[in-house]
């Protein structure tokens, strides 16, 4: 289920240009902004350097690679090496089939994000207690030096799955990223602890193959363009810039499409599409799924030609063989399982929502077809989440609304039509335990509390607690966490982990207890390609426009210098810098989907 990109947008002048089909591309390189430094990395600095008036200004489009909701159209007007403002892509100027975004609120924002005074601007080394924030100035010779002994000893000590990668979403949005580079390194000197399922929507991607076989379940936003009923559950794209996905939700307000949002606050998408509003009790949504199949089933609105056709264990006739009796989705609801039938008024008592609301939602959704329910991942980011994702695709399921034109398959949805670059080639990790990323925190206290049944795959017990991590644009150490005050204690022993490297553009609150602190670049200061997720279908250029002020490097570069000092270095880079990487990427990807017609200019 996804759809052929057409992208017909004019690229801006540059030597590098792709095909305009996937690829948005930009213009030159340019020289860094000259800004004074405070002498601490936490301090507040003085006023930035701003260029003089004069002078003819480039306008060189680019996007971030931070792995938020799409890469928009982020155009940089420059003067003298300094960005002076951000534009982005005119109203209108889009290709109804496959619209780039435009820059939001954040996205024009960016250059305040580039020039912050109290940007990171040398390596440091903490000279505190752990979680203090208190570092001291060092050089890049000493950084480095310092992280390839650090690597070889506790790699020598414990074995290489006490090294560990933690997530990276800072820098995870774009094909060439300091996480891939870093994975890269350690696949290259031994191997790492690797980790699997998401922060942000674990537990819809582990609820929706029981239901499908695989996660992913979305369609591409065109195919909406005829459907009758949304109803966004949980889903607030006004607020979160969810992908393009209001570009097309505008376009079907304007035809007619009645959006129903269920979310227990009167959002912006509440207030911008909804037809009808339904609060409800947070984390009580799937006692309201409950009850809109109870009133489906009894009915008789389910489409039976679908159900007797394409699924098992609707009702009793439709269990494999071998299953106990009172097992199936009928006996569940009607509660020959539990004793407990799943009405509106039973779940009107846990939701707060009106049984009559219940019930008219579920028969609207069962008998105007096309209908699409498009879950958020809000509300499975709690304790059973998997639950609602369950009966979101449950529920599309029972009323036909599955792999249908206007229908929408639940679940771990909206991701349909998304691309991506063939990425970089990884060596082979030689750990292949992995663990869920819930459960860095005990194989740091404890490796044995990390069982198959607990999450670790591939191996049946761990051999040896995480003793090393690196956190590149992360910010999740010590901010995201589900039991913050733990965490904090954790990192707090400097006995479990040993040693922290934290690279980023600012002293996060997990920066803080990093034993070695780098200063990151920011996507306007070095090169990548932007891919998007959600229901993105393009790639684009991220071009690097300025060049970094005081001490910033990106990742790759100082990894770079890392790979020789260990003695791989050659193996790691294979002698290209950043700007070669993306063009090896972009051919690499043109060989290997010529369909999608990706020719490289040099």
């Amino acid at each position: 289920m996804k759809y052929k990109n057409n992208e017909t947008t004019e690229s801006d002048k540059g030597s590098f240009a792709i095909n305009r089909r996937q690829l948005l591309q930009a213009g030159s390189a340019l020289v860094a902004l000259p800004f004074i430094s405070s002498k601490i990395a936490n301090a507040t600095s003085e006023p930035i350097a701003l260029p003089t008036e004069g002078g003819e200004e480039r306008i060189v489009q680019t996007c971030s690679t931070f792995d938020c909701g799409g890469k928009c159209d982020v155009r940089v007007h420059i003067k003298q090496g300094a960005v002076t403002r951000i534009s982005t892509r005119p109203e209108g100027a889009l290709d109804e089939q496959m619209p780039v975004m435009r820059a939001c609120v954040r996205g024009r924002a960016y250059r305040q994000f580039v020039y912050h005074p109290n940007r990171l601007k040398y390596p440091m080394l903490r000279v505190g207690k752990r979680g203090e924030g208190k570092f001291k100035r060092i050089s890049w010779d000493e950084a480095t030096t310092l992280i390839a002994e650090q690597m070889k000893r506790i790699g020598d000590t414990y074995g290489p799955a006490s090294r560990f990668a933690h997530v990276a979403t800072g820098v995870s949005g774009g094909s060439f990223s300091g996480d891939k580079m870093l994975k890269r390194l350690l696949n290259l000197t031994g191997g790492y602890l690797g980790y699997y399922h998401s922060v942000s929507m674990g537990n819809t991607a582990a609820a929706t193959p029981y239901t499908y076989g695989v996660a992913a379940s979305g369609s591409s936003l065109d195919t909406l363009s005829d459907t009758k009923l949304v109803i966004l559950w949980g889903h607030n794209p006004t607020e979160t810039i969810f992908g393009h996905t209001n570009h097309f939700y505008r376009k079907m307000k304007e035809n007619g499409t009645r959006f129903v949002v269920v979310d227990p606050r009167y959002s912006d998408t509440a207030t911008s599409y909804a037809d009808q509003w339904i609060p409800l009790l947070p984390t009580t949504d799937n006692a309201m799924m409950d009850a809109m199949m109870y009133v489906i089933v009894t009915e008789n609105l389910h489409d039976k030609a679908f159900i007797e056709r394409h699924t098992l264990g609707f009702d009793e006739q439709h269990m494999p063989e071998g299953i106990p009796a009172n097992e199936s989705l009928v006996a569940y609801l009607t509660g020959a399982k539990d004793g407990v039938a799943k009405t509106p008024e039973w779940a009107e008592k846990i939701t707060k929502v009106p049984a009559q609301t219940i019930r008219q939602l579920a028969r609207d959704y069962a008998t105007t077809k096309p209908a699409a329910l498009i879950q958020g991942w809000g509300p499975q980011r709690h304790i059973c989440g998997e639950r609602t994702a369950r009966a979101s695709t449950l529920l599309a399921t029972i009323t036909g609304n599955v792999g249908i034109k206007g229908g929408w398959a639940g679940g771990y949805g909206g991701i349909g039509s998304r691309k991506f670059m063939t990425g970089i080639a990884q060596p082979q990790n030689p750990v292949k335990a992995t663990i869920s990323i819930m459960n860095w925190m005990q194989a740091v206290e404890d490796a044995s509390k990390v069982r198959p049944e607990d999450g670790l795959k591939n191996a049946d017990k761990l051999d040896t607690n995480i003793k090393m991590i690196f956190s590149l644009a992360g910010n999740y150490l010590a901010n995201q966490n589900p039991d913050i005050n733990k965490t904090i204690k954790l990192l707090e022993d400097e006995s479990k982990v040993e040693f922290i490297v934290a690279s980023d553009l600012f002293l996060t609150p997990s920066a803080k207890y990093a034993d070695l602190l780098l200063p990151e670049t920011s996507f306007m200061e070095r090169w990548n390609i932007g891919e998007t997720w959600g229901t993105g279908s393009y790639f684009m250029l991220s071009e690097k426009v300025i060049e970094p002020a005081f001490e910033c490097r990106s990742d790759y570069e100082w990894l770079r210098e890392v790979a020789a000092k260990m003695g791989v270095e050659k193996a790691f880079s294979e002698g290209r810098d950043e700007k070669q990487w993306i063009e090896y990427i972009v051919e690499q990807t043109r060989t290997a989907m010529p369909e999608e017609n990706l020719p490289l200019n040099n």
